[in-house]
């Protein structure tokens, strides 16, 4: 017996409705946790910063009592630990 994807689609979709309702919002279930895995991952993905350079650059500024400088490094930053070091 030759597995196509018709047939596996098909296998897929018979042992689904032999579950019933419960499996359907199971499936529902897992693909609305994948989608928020995915976003997820994908917004820390671009949250990343170099905080090391970032508090080295904050922490000049600061030695000059140069609070506004501190704060546009902040601002042209981008990421979690800026926005939460500007506050």
């Amino acid at each position: 017996m030759v597995c196509t994807p018709m047939l596996l689609v098909n296998s897929f979709l018979a042992f689904l409705l032999r579950g019933g309702p419960a499996m359907i919002a199971l499936l529902f279930c897992s693909l609305l946790a994948m989608a928020v895995i995915i976003e997820r991952l994908l917004f820390f993905a671009q949250q990343h910063v170099d905080a090391e350079t970032l508090v080295r650059q904050l922490g000049a500024r600061i030695a000059l009592n140069d609070i506004n400088g501190a704060i546009a490094i902040c601002e042209q930053n981008h990421g979690l630990l800026p926005r939460i070091l500007e506050q």
